[in-house]
């Protein structure tokens, strides 16, 4: 069956995705390489690992085993950066307009970290976790790795949004091995280093940012983080952290002014302010209004209030205490001019990231690698944390090349899984701007857009369409140029 000028034009879009990355290869063959693995993450049927970009299609003339080798050497490829590659994804994400909803003028991040679990002896940067999963099927103490992430949500906030990842990376575990790369690295907490990752995300936005965070990162060291990238733009409130505090938080009035002559240092603050005893005592300044909340509309008890906050620090703050049926949470933002309700509406959109980890996962299998090299130390369970670390023992310059290879190959993995999946995300809006509805449900209708998985299919339905209709042949690989 033929395809229609619509599915053109979404094929047409697919290629000009990755023709985006061309620029950062130094050779052909590299890119071509790259290009296989995205529509090897986007197309294949499971997700066993580097074996899957095999089997979803080669030459006549290829060798099976030798295109297996050659797709392993390319995640250590020195013919492109990491670094690169992120930066270019970062400038293509940043130049989208309509497809990238915003509260009050401002675009919504979001970051977290995720766990992967890694069973792997010579694996670099592994490490012992301990789970907070409410899930019975999970461990409590898992080895694995410890990866950071920042996206940007896109979509429509009225029909679907999709947590587009822009970067992802290890966070934890990974000093020693960072510090062989570059002399001056200097090691930094997953908080710090989510920081350093969403100011980056925010000074490449052609506008202000909100940047929704667990209350796991609600900080001092984070707070004065942003600070500093506001003031280096010249706007206070460019970045807006927005989170969600602990029941026992404690907060302060502003310090009340005192008599002209009184003598000493002015105080920093005013009367400590438990917030979780305002849900009674102030109950009747509480207002009332219907938000849209996890994609249903529910009815929203709400107070703000505006208080000092961090032991030391004193930084103004606003508090949102919220009630919605028998629940409560106390919200935070960094700046005090964003309405109660885009904060209520923000901090809400945050579960986003958990779907699109589940999908990263268990759809693109973008945390499905298994690079090791036989130069790891073997991974000891029972060493004992007064131990010296063993990577910190590698002397052999051979052996250290070998470890960094093998981790920067897991990086490279996990970044174009992400890469893949931001791709299938734009593809459904753009599926669902053109008009292009889908025929397959995975299991009752929810949105007109697209999943991530919906589109996959779809998508390789399209592919063989127009392999038999421009291309005469049953290679996906060739579909590397827009079609004439």
């Amino acid at each position: 069956m033929p395809i229609n000028a619509s599915e053109k034009q979404l094929f047409d879009t697919l290629c000009s995705l990755l023709s985006v990355f061309r620029s950062d290869f130094s050779r052909e063959r590299s890119f071509r390489n790259f290009v296989r693995i995205c529509l090897g993450f986007m197309l294949r049927s499971d997700i066993k690992g580097v074996t899957d970009f095999v089997r979803i299609g080669y030459r006549n003339d290829e060798n099976p085993d030798s295109l297996y080798q050659r797709v392993i050497k390319f995640f250590r490829s020195s013919s492109f950066r990491l670094e690169d590659l992120q930066a270019t994804w970062l400038g293509h994400l940043s130049s989208l307009d309509e497809q990238v909803p915003t509260l009050e003028g401002r675009r919504i991040l979001i970051g977290d970290g995720v766990k992967q679990g890694k069973a792997g002896f010579h694996m670099a940067a592994v490490k012992r976790y301990a789970q907070s999963s409410e899930s019975v099927a999970k461990a409590d103490m898992i080895w694995g790795h410890l990866w950071g992430a920042v996206g940007l949500l896109t979509g429509n906030l009225e029909a679907k949004m999709f947590y587009t990842p822009i970067n992802a990376n290890i966070q934890d575990g990974n000093q020693t091995i960072k510090a062989w790369d570059d002399e001056a690295y200097e090691g930094k907490t997953h908080v710090m280093q989510m920081a350093d990752a969403g100011i980056a995300c925010f000074k490449n936005s052609p506008c202000s940012c909100l940047l929704a965070l667990d209350r796991y990162f609600l900080t001092r060291d984070l707070i004065s983080a942003v600070d500093k990238a506001n003031a280096e733009k010249g706007d206070a409130s460019s970045l807006c952290i927005i989170t969600k505090a602990k029941c026992n938080c404690i907060a302060y009035e502003k310090p009340q002014p005192g008599p002209a002559k009184r003598r000493g240092r002015p105080p920093l603050k005013g009367r400590t302010v438990h917030l979780k005893d305002l849900f009674s005592s102030r109950s009747d300044e509480f207002q009332e209004t219907e938000l849209l909340l996890y994609g249903k509309m529910q009815k929203v008890r709400y107070l703000a209030v505006d208080c000092l906050w961090g032991m030391g620090l004193y930084r103004e703050m606003r508090f949102v205490l919220v009630e919605t049926n028998t629940l409560r949470s106390i919200l935070v933002s960094s700046d005090t001019t964003v309405k109660a309700q885009t904060i209520i509406t923000c901090y809400s959109l945050r579960w986003k990231c958990e779907e699109s980890y589940l999908r990263s996962k268990h759809v693109l299998g973008a945390f499905s690698y298994h690079f090791w090299t036989k130069a790891m130390p073997k991974l000891n369970h029972y060493r004992k944390r007064t131990s010296p670390d063993p990577v910190a023992q590698v002397t052999s310059e051979h052996d250290k090349k070998r470890i960094l290879s093998a981790y920067r190959a897991t990086e490279v993995f996990a970044f174009i899984g992400q890469v893949a999946q931001g791709m299938l995300q734009l593809l459904s809006l753009k599926a669902h701007e053109l008009g292009l509805v889908t025929k397959i449900w995975l299991r009752t209708y929810s949105s007109p857009v697209n999943s991530e998985q919906t589109m996959a299919f779809d998508l390789a339905s399209l592919i063989k369409r127009v392999i038999v209709t421009f291309t005469g042949s049953d290679n996906p690989v060739k579909l590397l140029e827009p079609v004439a």
